[in-house]
């Protein structure tokens, strides 16, 4: 298993002394822990990593660690941490100022908004950051950010807005043939809220499925409640 080899390789690099690569694999074994839903893991995982990576030799890995940190402490319920974390990280996006770290960080804004309960807070940030990515044809990112604006949709009972993020993302899928399994989760979840029965917990998992179908084109989705009729 992946987490066995990565425990190994820590454990090599901990003997040499090499804590930049160090840090860099303790933040792939922490990915593996938020997989598995141990938050709190991955969050100690992680403070452990950035104690290790060097900042100034190792800019963008300091940076994805901060990045990992504070999206694990929002979904842990603990935004207040995320949002004051976000505060000190602003400045390492700024810093790096291409287009595609401004739009990670407009949507970790948002996430931590959402997190904070500051739902047109976070909305704002989702639709403009949706809207660039379908710019540059990032079309997975689009489909990903939209789900994050769909759950905030659901909070605030906005549904017919949902119906139209829905039929865009889709319209976009099915017009560049991107991958035919993910057209169908995104069709589930319309057919679910064009029924009442669309709910976070659906949202979650049709996100998590086009996070993995994006780098496995053969990969099915098969829900895990029954189809809506």
């Amino acid at each position: 298993p992946a987490g066995l080899l990565l425990d190994q390789v820590i454990a090599i690099y901990q003997g040499l002394g090499q804590w930049n690569l160090l840090g860099r694999a303790l933040m792939q074994r922490s990915a593996i822990l938020g997989e598995t839903g141990q938050l709190d893991a991955e969050i100690r995982m992680l403070r452990r990593a950035l104690d290790l990576i060097d900042p100034q030799e190792e800019p963008r890995s300091f940076l994805v660690a901060r990045y990992n940190l504070i999206v694990s402490l929002n979904q842990a319920g603990r935004s207040r941490e995320a949002f004051a974390l976000l505060f000190h990280t602003r400045p390492l996006f700024l810093k790096l100022g291409d287009r595609l770290s401004l739009l990670r960080l407009r949507w970790l804004e948002g996430l931590v908004a959402s997190g904070l309960g500051r739902l047109e807070q976070a909305a704002v940030a989702f639709r403009e950051v949706r809207d660039a990515y379908l710019d540059l044809s990032l079309e997975y990112d689009a489909a990903m950010v939209a789900l994050d604006l769909i759950a905030v949709c659901l909070r605030r009972g906005r549904i017919r807005e949902i119906r139209g993020i829905l039929q865009e993302i889709l319209d976009v899928f099915c017009a560049r043939d991107i991958h035919r399994e993910a057209e169908k989760a995104l069709s589930y979840l319309q057919g679910a809220v064009c029924l009442d029965e669309a709910g976070l917990t659906l949202v979650e998992e049709v996100a998590a499925f086009l996070k993995e179908a994006r780098t496995n084109p053969d990969l099915r989705f098969t829900p895990r409640v029954a189809p809506p009729s």
